[in-house]
């Protein structure tokens, strides 16, 4: 098994909050599913879930209000994510991440199109 593949909870947050600020979460989507899904609502998801794990649990909603979003009654808010200055050794590990990333899907695709 690829260790580049191996992406671990704090490692997921990380790299879930910096594709946040870089308007990229759909990034976080299965590939598998192509275009099969609905962005509207992977981005909900994906919006809720950054906003139930929030470095501070302050900022975290309440489970009641959580399960409100989740059958549409409210709208799901916009995460805030809180950058603590201990953080910044995780959020240069996802940019890293992020990167890897990047170059292996670029190399896929180009192997894919020779």
């Amino acid at each position: 098994m690829n260790s580049n593949c191996l992406v671990f909870p704090h490692d997921f947050e990380s790299k879930a909050n910096v594709l946040h600020e870089r308007n990229n979460l759909l990034e976080l989507v299965d590939p598998r599913l192509g275009s099969s899904f609905s962005k509207e609502e992977a981005m909900k998801m994906l919006n809720l879930a950054l906003l139930c794990t929030n470095q501070s649990p302050s900022l975290r909603p309440l489970m009641s209000s959580v399960v409100r979003m989740l059958e549409g009654n409210i709208p799901v808010e916009a995460p805030i994510i809180n950058h603590g200055s201990t953080d910044q050794e995780a959020r240069f590990k996802a940019f890293q991440l992020l990167s890897q990333d990047s170059q292996t899907q670029a190399s896929t695709s180009s192997q894919i199109s020779e």
